[in-house]
């Protein structure tokens, strides 16, 4: 395999020493592939097609990067929320939903995760489904992060409650 050496701006490096179990020669291999893809496909003429093709090779490269921010930023709830809010039969539950495939709608994974992670006034467990419109579970949810309150419609990434999950299984298998 070739060797390449590139520089970055002194923070940024910085930024990336403080997460050294992430593979930044796979990140930058990605990114390669996807200017060069771009980039071919524009070099052919500049087509409509090749055109579509480059936006949509773009938009694949962003939605990639745009779904491991998130799991990511979920991941960071989920050990927050384990750390400083569940209860051990809480944390085990959630847990268990690791590896699981989560229903395809995200209101409904959402609610899943919630019951649960959650628990009544007398220490009883949903353990799972809850209904839609309980306002209790929309104050838990935005508590911990797991609706993206940063754009106008908030909105439920499925890869934060995947990240969530991921999270607070890594503290329970630590317990």
């Amino acid at each position: 395999m070739a060797r390449v050496n590139l520089s970055v701006p002194d923070e940024l490096k910085a930024r990336m020493d403080g997460f050294p179990s992430v593979n930044w020669s796979a990140v930058a291999q990605e990114a390669f592939r996807a200017a060069i893809t771009i980039a071919e496909l524009r070099n052919n003429g500049m087509n409509n097609e090749a055109d579509t093709m480059a936006g949509l090779e773009r938009l694949r490269a962003e939605r990639r990067a745009n779904t491991a921010w998130h799991h990511a930023f979920g991941e960071e709830q989920g050990r927050d929320w384990a750390l400083k809010s569940a209860t051990f039969p809480t944390l085990e539950r959630v847990a268990r939903l690791e590896g699981l495939e989560l229903p395809g709608d995200e209101r409904e994974a959402a609610a899943l995760l919630y019951g649960h992670a959650h628990e009544d006034e007398d220490g009883r467990s949903f353990d799972g489904y809850v209904e839609m419109d309980d306002e209790a579970m929309w104050d838990w949810v935005h508590h911990n992060g797991i609706v993206d309150t940063t754009v106008d419609d908030p909105i439920i990434h499925p890869a934060r409650i995947a990240g969530f999950i991921a999270g607070a299984a890594a503290v329970y298998r630590q317990v």
